[in-house]
């Protein structure tokens, strides 16, 4: 216990020792370090890091604490004028440029310089400050130099547009943006054509208007579809023109379909201005479905910018689409059978009456005429002899479905083996063989068969 009440009492004394050091050198700072100065005229920043044996890196470290002191000072005013509250954008997106700019400042600072450094024997501080007058200047250098790389983009995507070559004109419109990204805060006046506009709001109402012209139209405005099959190109073929009704080429265009997922969901125009999409094979229950194509802005988006500023804006705004309806019908299917019974045909079929009324009670349609039909079923039922026990006799019943399409394709194929009938004699129990294997055709073989084919 005495060597216990001793350590306390020396670590207690130390701490008192390491507390009153701190303090007294706390005494020596300079005012600045202790307090971040005001200067008329100046932003300040003000930064600290605890000494360790690495010089440059405790150095570096205050040295970037200092600049985003200095970068916090100066503030971001959202102007009534800007692009970002001429447009509703959600998410609280004006709050999250204000920060973006801020850190943005912090990397791209100019022009500041070094006031004063003062270090003890536990930390390093420095002092910098930046000259209003010159960070306006240098501010209004970088602004006017963006205005002028925006507007020759906004010249370039012009020329594209006055040739036909729309997706290159749409690029060039979004880079035109993208020049202006760190500065979509301020009103950006400019003089265009002889009169004095706000860039960013004008490269965004022209681009509007630029999407407005370009027209999107199906070659068939209802299609009819059948499940199981997969709709030709030819059928969901869309054309693509200006105002001018010039078929503009290589557009991206992204399709949608409301009754499935799409696989391949992407197209671009050809030379005709044309493209085609496939769905795939139709397996939705649904008895109906818009497929709906509209212009790929995305794909304009990634080529142009990566800033996700300019990406929220350009996504608000509206592009062209066209709309087909598609009418899904259920497949017809044509249904024969041989079944044998110890070799002699059976007096009334039980397997197929069986197949046929799983069909018709699913939805789907049972034709007499295999003309009419959209898929095969071909259905091969016999029986064997099996044990006899004297008074009791079984028998074997062995059947295979196979399904076909209207190519001849096997789509299915499947034998179920050994189901056994017992009964007085085999005849009999052939007959109660082709009950159970009724029985196999509900339970399994026809929900297997329509997985395969949906």
């Amino acid at each position: 216990m005495r060597y216990i009440l001793l350590f306390v009492s020396l670590f207690t004394l130390f701490s008192c020792g390491s507390q009153k050091d701190l303090s007294e050198l706390r005494k020596q700072w300079p005012r600045w370090a202790k307090t971040k100065p005001v200067v008329s005229g100046y932003y300040t920043g003000v930064g600290s890091a605890e000494k360790t044996i690495n010089i440059d890196r405790y150095k570096e470290i205050a040295r970037q604490n200092a600049l985003k002191n200095l970068a916090n000072a100066i503030s971001v005013d959202i102007s009534s004028s800007s692009v970002l509250q001429k447009t509703e954008i959600n998410q609280n997106i004006s709050d999250y440029y204000s920060s973006r700019i801020t850190v943005s400042s912090k990397q791209q600072l100019e022009g500041y310089e070094l006031v004063d450094s003062y270090e003890d024997e536990q930390r390093y501080f420095v002092y910098y400050r930046l000259s209003k007058a010159k960070h306006r200047k240098l501010k209004q250098e970088k602004i006017d130099k963006a205005i002028d790389k925006s507007k020759s983009e906004w010249e370039n995507a012009r020329d594209h547009v006055k040739s036909g070559h729309y997706r290159s004109g749409l690029i060039s419109m979004v880079s035109a943006l993208d020049e202006l990204r760190h500065h979509l805060h301020r009103p950006l006046k400019t003089t265009l054509n002889g009169q004095e506009v706000y860039l960013a709001n004008e490269l965004l109402n022209e681009l509007q208007s630029l999407l407005d012209n370009i027209v999107i139209y199906p070659e068939h405005k209802k299609v009819s579809a059948t499940l199981g099959f997969t709709i030709p190109p030819s059928q969901l073929a869309f054309h693509v023109s200006d105002h001018r009704e010039r078929k503009l080429s290589d557009i991206p265009l992204k399709a949608e379909f409301t009754a499935q997922t799409l696989i391949f969901d992407t197209e671009n125009t050809n030379k005709h201005g044309m493209a085609r999409f496939s769905p795939g094979k139709i397996t939705t229950q649904n008895p109906s479905g818009n497929f709906t194509v509209s212009l790929d802005m995305n794909k304009i988006i990634k080529t142009a910018t990566s800033d996700l500023t300019i990406r929220k804006l350009v996504r608000r705004m509206n592009t062209p689409t066209a709309e087909v309806e598609i009418q899904i019908q259920k497949p017809s299917f044509f249904v024969t059978s041989e079944e044998l019974n110890l070799g002699q045909p059976l007096d009334e079929a039980v397997l197929k009456p069986e197949f046929i009324a799983r069909i018709t009670s699913n939805g789907y349609k049972a034709t007499p005429e295999k003309q009419n039909a959209d898929y095969f079923v071909d259905i091969e039922a016999s029986t064997v002899k099996g044990n006899d026990y004297g008074n009791v006799k079984s028998t074997i019943l062995n059947f295979k479905v196979k399904l076909r399409d209207k190519t001849n394709k096997t789509l299915y194929d499947r034998t179920t083996n050994q189901i056994e009938g017992v009964q007085s004699n085999f005849e009999k129990a052939g007959r109660k063989a082709y009950q159970e294997g009724r029985k196999e055709i509900r339970r399994s073989v026809f929900d297997d068969v329509m997985y395969k084919l949906f």
